[in-house]
């Protein structure tokens, strides 16, 4: 099934990705378009641990990308409109 995750790190927090659920880790690669001949071949890869924190009696499915803390994640999930693991 897939579910909403929340992400935090590398200029994301907040962001909403979708993906199947369950998992370990997402991993998300920009495309950044440049000149065939600058060298560069591709984006960076982003790596997030996943994780389920419990919410106001919800559970959410977290992506995190660098270290956070409780007061973090709750402000985030509130502001962000991310959808619970559904039951």
């Amino acid at each position: 099934m897939e579910v909403d995750y929340m992400l935090i790190g590398y200029g994301m927090d907040g962001q909403i990705h979708r993906d199947e659920y369950p998992k370990n880790n997402i991993r998300i690669i920009e495309s950044i378009v440049s000149r065939s001949d600058s060298g560069h071949h591709g984006g960076p890869i982003k790596t997030f641990e996943v994780d389920t924190v419990t919410f106001n009696g919800r559970k959410y499915a977290i992506g995190t990308g660098r270290s956070t803390n409780s007061d973090e994640i709750f402000r985030l999930i509130d502001s962000s409109g991310v959808s619970p693991i559904p039951e």
